[in-house]
């Protein structure tokens, strides 16, 4: 019982973990999507 509560608890935090990451990344690369054409903006 508390072996599959463990397990079950695990897989849901590293389920969490990874969309946490993938969302992460997915802000990163709009952030920087964002500051290289506003740098490119400013030059023109």
């Amino acid at each position: 019982m508390l072996r599959e509560v463990i397990y079950a608890f695990c897989a849901m935090m590293s389920n969490f973990l990874i969309d946490h990451v993938v969302i992460k990344n997915i802000i990163h690369r709009i952030f920087a999507v964002s500051h290289i054409s506003n740098m490119s903006y400013r030059k023109t």
